[in-house]
């Protein structure tokens, strides 16, 4: 109880909703403008995103509890996941996560009940922050919010979770479809991969 208690008290308050809710949650659709969502990092990147003004003993154990919630994603039956993500927030990886990040996403882009829809540079989408629409069996639909410093939100209106669904799709309308959403993906993979492998190979022609 200790553990759980020091966990729980290591999740930002506003934060802490969302991550009871997408274990109950049969679908969820994701809008990403400026981030990997925490659900699909991996660990590296997540231990680079989190390491901003934490200190080293809580950084390990804030990794270790989004590790954790990734658990959903290998059950039986997981919930439905639908991305859409701005093609920037895969272009900006940092060099030393981006290859590890790339697989991540298309290795989930395999299972069928997993979808990514990349944003173009040039897509006619200004809604600047992130937000979850999640679904339940029994219970009506809520979205979540993100917010700065941990001041996220969830949202029970039924009326402004309703228009966040359209927002949702209305973004979609913009975005590559899943095929060429993944071909964009592997691309940024591999131009990384590309570029690495000619820095080793000039590195052992230039003379020592």
């Amino acid at each position: 109880m200790h553990i759980e208690a020091r966990k729980n008290g290591l999740i930002p308050r506003g934060f802490r909703p969302l991550i009871g809710a997408e274990k109950e949650a049969v679908r969820i659709n994701i809008y990403e403008p400026l981030l990997i969502p925490g659900l699909l990092q991996t660990e590296e990147y997540a231990r680079l995103v989190l390491s901003v003004g934490l200190q080293s003993d809580k950084l390990e154990e804030l990794v270790s509890i989004r590790m954790e919630r990734q658990v959903l994603l290998s059950r039986e039956d997981p919930p439905w996941i639908f991305l859409l993500i701005r093609e920037a927030v895969i272009r900006d990886l940092r060099p030393e996560v981006r290859v590890g990040q790339c697989k991540r996403l298309l290795e989930l882009m395999d299972n069928p009940k997993f979808s990514v829809q990349v944003l173009p540079a040039d897509a006619l989408v200004f809604h600047p922050t992130g937000y979850q629409v999640l679904s339940f069996r029994r219970q009506q639909d809520i979205a979540y919010m993100e917010g700065t410093a941990g001041n996220a939100q969830m949202l029970t209106d039924s009326d402004v979770v309703r228009q966040l669904a359209v927002l949702f799709d209305v973004v979609r309308s913009e975005a590559f479809s899943a095929k060429d959403s993944a071909n964009v993906i592997q691309s940024i993979m591999e131009l990384r991969e590309y570029r690495r492998s000619i820095v080793s190979v000039l590195a052992q022609e230039l003379p020592q």
